[in-house]
């Protein structure tokens, strides 16, 4: 069980295929951070879900490269205006 944006089971049910491992390595890389480097820092994020399950959810959902450029996008949009607890959540549209 975790925060938003982990979902340990969804991890185990999707089978590793080769054209995956770009979305697996990046969602590791994620989960590394999180687990190494934002939790031991204090909560800065004024989004949520936080930066780094937003950019989960988003490398997850949509592969790397895309997911990568939501994530990003979500950084460069975090300023001093935006109020503390900002709803933002990851948009998927229905194809």
């Amino acid at each position: 069980m975790g925060g938003v944006g982990w979902d340990d089971a969804r991890d185990r049910a999707r089978p590793l295929r080769w054209w995956s491992l770009p979305r697996h390595l990046g969602a590791l890389a994620i989960r590394a951070y999180q687990g190494l480097v934002s939790s031991r820092t204090a909560a800065r994020c004024r989004y949520v879900p936080t930066c780094s399950a937003y950019g989960l959810a988003a490398v997850r959902t949509f592969g790397l490269w895309r997911g990568s450029r939501l994530a990003l996008g979500r950084v460069r949009r975090c300023d001093r205006d935006v109020a503390p607890g900002t709803a933002d959540p990851l948009v998927v549209r229905p194809a």
